[in-house]
């Protein structure tokens, strides 16, 4: 009696047990479905491998399992790939509403020196000083993009050139203005007698007009535009010297002898 009583009482607790423990595993499973609705992917993972590891000898309920967590692996995947997108994208923005400030603010200290130049350049005038106005104004022309400014200037050069009224003399037989420049300028071009006449022709680098101008009569190559020797800067077209300035003996002004401070304008061609 007492043993089949210890049976039936033994039976009894491993039949709660077993359900006990089904209901833990079911509870699992549906915490994993919970979750994964949520999208919180790597804690319906874990869950859902709890459950697949308490599903041995269940090979149905074990695939349920693996099916699930395969699917939170690429749910949770996809969620790391939008975050990241998301991110890039916010740095992005970032650094394009920082680069539009920093502009913004660079156009700003470009309108306050314009700005400056422009009252120095009109103070300038005011004072009757237009040698000074002008190399403000043309310094201003030369910094500003906005072409209402920029023709603002040139009036304003006009203006102060106008007024100042170029002084003109001459120099060793040579007439010549002041510009309100660095120099004096003579009148004509090399060759010419008049201010309307075009005047002598001549290659660049060369002291004397010729009949016929190309690569096989210039001065400073080998007869081909590739092999010049002098006043080049790209080995392409042949040796190189980097010089961009007429040194004195091969300015065609320089023999005429306008005189001290004094240059003459030509006609310049380069073969």
């Amino acid at each position: 009696m007492k043993k089949g009583i210890h049976l039936v009482l033994i039976t009894l607790l491993f039949f709660f047990t077993s359900t006990a423990a089904f209901s833990q595993n079911q509870n699992s499973f549906q915490k994993g479905e919970a979750a994964m609705k949520k999208g919180n992917y790597q804690e319906a993972i874990e869950l859902f491998t709890i459950y697949r590891n308490s599903q041995k000898g269940h090979p149905i309920e074990m695939t349920k399992a693996n099916n699930k967590i395969v699917e939170c692996e690429k749910l949770k995947a996809l969620k790391e790939r939008e975050k990241e997108e998301r991110e890039r994208s916010q740095r992005e923005q970032a650094q394009r509403e920082q680069t539009q400030r920093e502009q913004a603010l660079r156009e700003q200290e470009q309108r306050e020196q314009e700005q400056q130049l422009y009252g120095l350049g009109e103070t300038a005038m005011r004072g009757e000083r237009y040698r000074e106005a002008i190399n403000y104004f043309t310094r201003l022309k030369s910094e500003t993009k906005e072409g209402r400014t920029i023709q603002l200037c040139d009036q304003k050069i006009a203006e102060c050139m106008e007024i100042a009224k170029p002084k003109s003399g001459y120099d060793n037989g040579h007439e010549w203005v002041d510009l309100g420049l660095s120099v004096k300028w003579v009148t004509c071009n090399v060759g010419a007698s008049s201010p309307s006449d075009y005047g002598n022709y001549y290659a660049w680098g060369e002291t004397s007009t010729k009949g016929t101008y190309d690569w096989s009569t210039y001065k400073w190559c080998n007869g081909s535009y590739d092999s010049q020797t002098k006043y080049n800067t790209d080995s392409n077209y042949g040796s190189v010297d980097n010089r961009t300035r007429l040194s004195l003996f091969d300015d065609a002004a320089e023999p005429i002898g306008a005189g001290t401070g004094v240059c003459q304008p030509r006609k310049s061609l380069k073969s």
